[in-house]
């Protein structure tokens, strides 16, 4: 028969012998190599890519300038957390602008290869339609990379297009008249909920584009000298006067009024040139987001462009074309192009 004394110190040895067993794992979790699943990384990145619009999202990432570059936490490329898959095109535009971001920036707010045991290579690309974008990162290894593939819908940019030749024409007996063309904003209209914001017209963040087309075959050579473009204004619905801007200034970050001809030359000017039009056949004027008072959904914004008319014949009924037209969903005779959505397939590998 066993002592009380043995059997005591057994049972103490035993019991202090399955703590020291349950304690190795935890003491030796230091020395064990640190194996990473790339494929895993690669998923994660292209998730946050193309399901999320990364963030800020309002306002979004990719209107944020250099000096504020440092705000920006995630580049996600989706239109919205809503729209999985379809990605804004103004986002991708700044992702691939080789002056913007780093591969510092990619690593920490895309790939966040900033966190421990996370030295991560990468290489990001995309392919929209026919155009293959220059790819982020690093060339692809032969072999042992994490990878993901993504078929993707990339949303395209909206613009109105005007027919200056199938415009009414207004007549007159005086042989100098002005004239005016206004594009109308109602922003209610475009926040219209029931359309997928896949296809949403949203002048917060994306650009407004208005082209006059064949603004030269329009004019009655025989009857007209000369017409002038003479300023480009704002206006705001219940508001007199015209918005105050900087219309003197060339300011291709908020606007861009293009002049161009027969022969496909452009020129730029600012929204108080007074620019000579008889032998311009387009008229184009893109306003960058966001544009004024865009986050009021009940505002209505006016665009107006001033035409000085100079005629030849005193004696003759001169005709002039004029016009306001509303920037909208349901007139497809003003609004040519509404967002439209083209195939893409964008590609991370993880190294």
């Amino acid at each position: 028969m066993l002592s009380v004394d043995f059997l005591a110190g057994f049972t103490i040895f035993i019991l202090a012998l399955i703590m020291v067993i349950n304690m190795v794992p935890g003491i030796m979790i230091g020395l064990e190599s640190q194996n990473i699943d790339y494929d895993a990384v690669a998923y994660r990145t292209g998730v946050i890519l193309v399901e999320d619009p990364g963030w800020p999202a309002n306002p979004p990432w990719e209107l944020k300038d250099e000096y504020h570059k440092d705000d920006i936490h995630r580049l996600g490329l989706a239109v919205s957390a809503n729209t999985p898959n379809v990605l804004s095109r103004a986002k991708i535009n700044r992702f691939f602008n080789d002056s913007f971001f780093t591969d510092e920036d990619y690593g920490q707010k895309v790939i966040f290869a900033d966190m421990p045991y996370a030295p991560y290579a990468y290489n990001i690309a995309l392919k929209v339609g026919d155009e293959l974008l220059p790819p982020r990162g690093d060339d692809v290894p032969k072999r042992s990379y994490g990878y993901i593939r993504r078929l993707v819908k990339v949303k395209e940019p909206h613009y109105a297009s005007i027919d200056c030749t199938n415009l009414v024409r207004s007549e007159t007996e005086e042989n100098r008249t002005t004239t005016y063309f206004s594009v109308e904003l109602d922003y209610a209209k475009l926040y219209d909920k029931s359309i997928s914001e896949a296809y949403r017209i949203d002048p917060r963040f994306e650009p407004v584009n208005i082209t006059f087309e064949n603004f030269d075959q329009s004019l009655n050579s025989t009857d007209t000298n000369e017409v002038w473009l003479n300023g480009t204004r704002f206006y705001k619905e219940g508001v007199a006067g015209e918005i105050p801007f900087g219309y003197d200034i060339q300011d291709d970050e908020s606007y861009q009024l293009i002049l161009e001809d027969n022969s496909g030359a452009t020129t730029y000017h600012t929204l108080d040139d007074h620019c000579q039009l008889n032998d311009v056949s387009k008229i184009r004027l893109i306003l960058a987001p966001p544009l004024p008072f865009a986050y009021e959904t009940d505002t209505v914004l006016t665009v107006k462009m001033s035409l000085d008319y100079d005629f030849i014949d005193v004696n003759k009924t001169k005709q002039f074309i004029n016009g306001t037209f509303e920037y909208n969903y349901q007139d497809p005779d003003n609004v040519m192009t509404l967002p439209t959505l083209t195939d893409g397939v964008l590609e991370v590998c993880v190294w």
